[in-house]
């Protein structure tokens, strides 16, 4: 199977895409985790939901735990059609509750990030 490892630029287009999605005023207030996700058919659990399901609404996956964003950062096995799908949990830098103000979530195909969304909005790729 193949690894992705974000670059620079695609970090800074997830960072930015939680912003957005979570209305606050810049970037360095974003805190993400990357979400952990269970097969319900196997019990198998990934970060990357495309390694448990092909269903594109994860309707055979189950919330599992979350993981740090460097989970995510330093780079994630992909599926063997070098597919990932990852979900991001966002939350304010500095608040002691850890209240969720949304979340994010990403589609990489072949090595690239082609999609970022939130709900219901789409959010632009880096260089786009």
């Amino acid at each position: 199977m193949s690894r992705f490892r974000p670059s620079p630029g695609d970090i800074a287009a997830i960072r930015e895409a939680a912003r957005r999605e979570a209305n606050f005023d810049h970037v360095g207030e974003v805190v993400l985790e990357t979400g952990r996700r269970q097969s319900l058919t196997n019990g198998d659990a990934s970060i990357n939901f495309a390694l448990i399901s092909d269903d594109p609404e994860w309707t055979d996956t189950d919330l599992d735990d979350h993981e740090p964003w460097s989970a995510f950062t330093r780079g994630v096995e992909l599926s063997d059609e070098g597919r990932g799908r990852f979900d991001f949990y966002i939350r304010r830098r500095g608040d002691p509750h850890r209240d969720l103000h949304g979340n994010i979530s990403i589609d990489v195909e072949n090595g690239h990030i082609v999609r970022i969304y939130g709900y219901p909005d789409s959010y632009p790729l880096a260089g786009s």
